[in-house]
């Protein structure tokens, strides 16, 4: 867009013009967009050139965002393969999490356990468990136990031994979304299977995370 004005002392000043010559009479141009360069016997005139200018800011700004959002998504990527060579990290955990496992194998005629250990100065999270085995002389229900959680909560569910020694028992899957932490600061987090007469193969198998204290 081209604009032209006539010499005026108190014009205000913009970039971006070019130079034009006099033409006779006023022209009806905003005086907002022009800047007077000369005010002797001949008129000089810069004309702004306003929507080209915000076009090309505009394109400026598109590109850097979409360099500044590349380079974040590669930052990330770099991050989460540092990381996930670092002992014990999950990609599946919050970052500094450290993941840790609790795995018994056992006759179980009484009770048998797994726990996710206590670690100083660290919160323990248990994000799940499955228990597994053979049955037992007779069939029999027995509890699972996970303690203990916060807020000082012990959480039970029923396990089912079947009659044969010989036989699988059903298998006991719990999943927590999210992953439930211990009671406090330094605590561990312990499943117990109680037992039934006659078993001789009893599995647990508990997955968590370790996260330290802010």
């Amino acid at each position: 867009m081209l604009v032209l004005l006539l010499c005026e002392p108190k014009l205000a000043r913009r970039l971006g013009a070019i130079r034009t010559e006099k033409v006779n009479g006023i022209y009806n141009i905003p005086v907002s967009d022009c800047i007077l360069v000369s005010c002797d016997d001949e008129i000089w005139l810069l004309a702004a050139r306003r929507t080209a200018a915000l076009a090309e800011d505009q394109l400026r700004f598109h590109t850097m965002c979409k360099r500044l959002i590349a380079a974040a998504l590669l930052w990330a990527a770099m991050v989460s393969c540092a990381l996930a060579q670092t002992s014990g990290f999950n990609p599946s955990y919050p970052p500094r999490a450290s993941a840790v496992t609790a795995v018994n194998s056992a006759a179980d005629t009484t009770t048998l356990a797994a726990a996710l250990p206590a670690a100083t100065g660290q919160w323990t999270y248990i994000c799940g468990f499955t228990v597994s085995g053979l049955g037992a002389t007779t069939g029999v229900g027995t509890p699972v136990t996970v303690a203990t959680l916060v807020g000082g909560n012990t959480a039970t569910y029923e396990y089912s031994f079947v009659t044969g020694a010989t036989l699988a028992n059903p298998v006991l899957s719990i999943n927590y979304t999210p992953c439930i932490p211990a009671s406090a600061i330094n605590a561990a987090i312990t499943v117990t299977v109680t037992g039934a007469a006659g078993n001789t193969a009893t599995n647990i198998v508990v997955q968590g995370y370790q996260f330290p204290n802010p």
